[in-house]
C-alpha cells in the first residue's frame, strides 16, 4: 500500500504545543563541557517485542515512574497498539496491546482530558473487514501504564498522520489528521475533557501523509503543514479561533513533475538554522524505492513561506525523519531510516546537513526519538513495519561530558611571598569510556614559573578538551603578598597524588623548578567593566542563550599589552531565580572578547519568564566590576 508515514508530532516546535509537556526530552546540553560534543554515538540496537507490523511510536512516561515508555501503532489486521513500559535501561517490560481499529498508521500523544496523564491517538486508514477507513480513536490513560478502552471519531477518508496541538489557545488538546485517501486535514476541536467536536476540514495537496503544526509567520497562531503524496508541502496558516486559510503549496523534494517523482512521507520542523524561524525537513522515495530518495530541508523565512529546498541523496530512504540534537552541540540533527540502517546527519550552524553516518538496525522500518535511560539524551528507535514485530532502541552514547583538571599548584586560597619562585603542577584525564584527551593546557606549561611578580589577588587557569571537543576549563585563585621576614627564593614543586589517570592523562611530568629574581611590582590596570549581551531561543525542551561580551580596559593601552591584560577566561551561568541552570567557561580572545553558548533544559527550570546571565572573569589583571549580569527574556 505504499510507505507508511511515522507520526512526528513529538518534534513540533512552537507555541502552545500541549502534547510536549508529556513527551520525553529530545535535546538537551550537559552543562559540564565548554564546548559541545563533534560527532554523536550509539550503542547497538537493543529489540523488544510488539504486534504485528509496528509503523510508529510515541515516546512518554505512561506511568508515571520517571522513565520513558513507548506506544507502537501495529499496522496489521490485529488492530493494536502495544504499550512497552520501560526499565529506565533502554529495554522494556512485555507489551500489553489495546484494540483500536484494523491497520493503524500513526499514534501520538496528547492529555486529552486535561487530567496529567498521557492520553493515545491513533489513525487507521484501510477499509476492509468493515473498517471504514475514516477513524482516528483515542486511549485515554489512567497514569498506571494502562489505558481506557478506545473511543473513536470520524475523520476523512485514509487518515495517516496525526499532530496534537492547541489550535485554537482554549487551553485544551486539538487533533490534525492528514487525510491521504481525500487530499485534506481534518481538525476536530477539544474539549478538554478527552473528547472532541466534529471534524472541520481543509484541502491540502494530492495525498497528505505526514502532518505537524507550528508558528510559521510568527502571529502567535499555530498552522499547519503536510507533507504529500504529489512530492509538496501544503501549508494552512491558522487563525485564533483555529480554523485555517485556504493551503499554499511548496515544491517539498526533487523531481516535481518527474513520471517517478518521489512520494513524500516524513515531515518534522524545527529552527535548523538558528535564525527564530521554523524550518521543515521533509523524506522521500520513489514509487518502487529505487531512485530519487532522498531528504529535502525547506528553510522558513518567518512568514509561513520557505526558500527552495536543499536536497539530500540517500539510498533506500524508507521516508521517514525524525530531529534532535544527537551530539548536543546547540544544532539540531536528523535521522532518516535508510532500509536496513539510520543515517544520522549532523546538522551545522547554517541548517546544513553535508556529513550522514550509519548505524544498523538489522531491520528495515520507521525511525523515530526517545529518552529512555534517564542521561537526557535523545536516543533512536527503529520500527520493524518490513519484519515482523520487534521495535529497536540505540541508547546515545555520545560523550558529551568534558575531561577533569586536577591542579596541584598553585593551591586554592594559598598566599605566596612576593617573587617566590614557585613551579606550577597540574594534570588532566577524560573520562572512562570517553573520547580521549586532546589538550591540557595552562597559561605556563607544567614546572613553568607562577606569576608571583605583583602584590595582590591573582589567578591561574587551566583548559582542557577532548577528541569530541569537549572543554573544560579550571581556575585557582591564590594570592600575593609582601614578604614578612627571611624569604625562601624557592618553593619545592609540588607533586601531583600517586599516577591514578588512565592513559589518557596529560601532562604529569614536571621540569625542575624555575628560579626567579623579584621583579618590580607592575602597575595594577582595572578593567572598566564587562559589556555582555545575552539572546534566547526556546526549542522544545531546552533554552539555549547564545552569550557575547567584551571586557573593557582603559583608553591610551597598547595592543599588545591589551592582550595580555585580558589573557583569562569568564564563567558564563544562565539562572532563574536563586537555581542555576547551567554554566560554561569560555577562553577570552587577544581582542578583548569572548562568546558561549549555553542551553538549559526547560523541565529543570522552566521555559518562561526571565533568566539572568551572569558572566565572571578570571585572569591576569583586576576587574572591577569583576562580574557582570544581563538579562535574557
Amino acid at each position: 500500500m505504499g510507505s507508511i508515514p511515522v507520526d512526528l508530532s513529538r518534534g513540533l516546535r512552537g507555541r502552545r504545543l500541549v502534547a510536549a509537556a508529556l513527551m520525553m526530552v529530545f535535546v538537551l546540553v550537559g552543562a559540564t563541557s565548554a564546548q559541545a560534543a563533534t560527532n554523536a554515538s550509539f550503542a547497538p540496537f537493543l529489540s523488544s517485542e510488539t504486534g504485528s507490523g509496528p509503523t510508529s511510536v510515541a515516546a512518554a512516561d505512561f506511568d508515571g515512574d520517571g522513565r520513558g515508555d513507548m506506544a507502537a501503532a501495529n499496522y496489521s489486521v490485529e488492530g493494536s497498539v502495544s504499550v512497552l513500559l520501560g526499565n529506565g535501561d533502554g529495554t522494556f517490560k512485555a507489551k500489553v496491546d489495546y484494540p483500536v481499529n484494523l491497520y493503524p498508521v500513526s499514534v501520538a500523544v496528547g492529555d486529552f482530558n486535561r487530567d496529567g496523564r498521557p492520553d493515545l491517538a491513533a489513525t487507521s486508514s484501510a477499509i476492509a473487514d468493515g473498517n471504514p477507513g475514516r477513524i482516528v480513536s483515542v486511549l485515554l490513560g489512567r497514569g498506571d501504564g494502562t489505558f481506557a478502552p478506545k473511543v473513536d471519531y470520524p475523520t476523512g477518508l485514509a487518515p495517516f498522520g496525526v499532530a496534537v496541538a492547541d489550535l485554537n489557545a482554549d487551553g485544551n488538546p486539538d487533533m490534525a489528521i492528514a487525510n491521504r485517501g481525500a487530499n485534506t486535514v481534518s481538525v476536530l476541536l477539544g474539549r478538554g475533557d478527552g473528547t472532541f467536536a466534529a471534524k472541520s476540514d481543509y484541502n491540502t495537496g494530492g495525498g497528505p501523509q505526514a502532518i505537524v503544526a507550528g508558528d510559521l509567520d510568527k502571529d502567535g497562531n499555530l498552522d499547519i503543514v503536510t507533507a504529500n503524496s504529489d512530492t509538496r508541502v501544503s501549508v494552512l496558516r491558522g487563525r485564533p479561533n483555529g480554523t485555517f486559510s485556504p493551503r499554499a503549496d511548496y515544491p517539498g523534494g526533487p523531481g516535481v513533475g518527474m513520471f517517478r517523482r518521489p512520494s513524500l512521507t516524513g515531515l518534522v520542523t524545527g529552527d535548523f538554522n538558528s535564525d527564530g524561524n521554523l524550518d521543515v525537513a521533509t523524506a522521500g522515495r520513489s514509487a518502487d524505492g529505487t531512485e530519487f530518495n532522498s531528504v529535502s530541508v525547506l528553510m522558513g523565512r518567518g512568514d509561513a513561506t520557505f526558500a527552495p529546498p536543499a536536497v539530500y541523496y540517500d539510498s533506500a530512504v524508507s521516508g521517514y525523519v525524525a530531529a534532535a540534537d544527537f551530539n548536543q552541540d546547540g544544532h539540531l540533527d536528523l535521522a532518516m531510516s535508510t532500509e536496513p540502517t539510520i543515517s544520522v546527519r549532523l546538522g551545522r550552524a547554517d541548517g546544513t546537513f553535508p556529513d550522514k553516518t550509519q548505524f544498523g538496525t538489522g531491520q528495515s522500518g520507521g525511525v523515530d526519538v526517545g529518552e529512555f535511560n534517564g542521561d537526557e539524551q535523545p536516543d533512536l528507535v527503529s520500527t520493524g513495519l518490513a519484519t515482523g514485530r520487534t521495535i529497536s532502541v540505540a541508547l546515545n552514547t555520545t560523550d558529551v561530558t568534558a575531561p577533569e583538571i586536577a591542579v596541584a599548584a598553585p593551591v586554592e586560597g594559598a598566599s605566596y611571598a612576593l617573587g617566590e619562585s614557585v613551579a606550577v603542577a597540574y594534570s588532566c584525564r577524560d573520562r572512562a569510556g570517553g573520547s580521549g584527551l586532546e589538550s591540557c593546557e595552562g597559561e605556563v606549561p607544567v614546572g613553568g614559573a607562577l606569576d608571583t611578580s605583583t602584590v595582590g589577588p591573582h589567578t591561574f587557569t587551566v583548559t582542557t578538551s577532548d577528541l569530541n571537543a569537549n572543554t573544560a576549563t579550571k581556575t585557582v585563585r591564590y594570592t600575593v603578598s609582601e614578604p614578612t621576614g627571611p624569604a625562601s627564593t624557592t618553593t619545592p614543586p609540588a607533586t601531583m597524588p600517586p599516577a591514578t589517570m588512565p592513559p589518557t592523562t596529560m601532562p604529569t611530568a614536571i621540569t625542575p623548578p624555575v628560579t626567579k629574581p623579584p621583579s618590580a611590582p607592575r602597575r595594577r590596570v582595572n578593567l572598566t567593566g564587562l559589556r555582555l549581551s545575552a539572546r534566547r531561543v526556546t526549542r522544545g525542551s531546552r533554552t539555549i542563550f547564545t552569550v557575547r561580551g567584551r571586557l573593557r580596559l582603559p583608553a591610551g593601552i597598547s595592543s599588545s599589552r591589551r592582550s595580555v591584560l585580558c589573557r583569562g577566561s569568564v564563567t558564563v551561568a544562565a539562572r532563574r531565580g536563586a537555581k542555576t541552570g547551567a554554566r560554561r567557561a569560555a577562553r577570552v580572545s587577544k581582542s578583548c572578547a569572548f562568546s558561549v553558548r549555553i542551553a538549559v533544559s526547560t523541565r529543570k527550570l522552566g521555559s518562561k519568564g526571565r533568566y539572568s546571565i551572569r558572566a565572571r572573569f578570571a585572569g591576569n589583571t583586576s576587574v572591577n566590576p569583576r562580574s557582570q549580569t544581563a538579562t535574557a527574556r
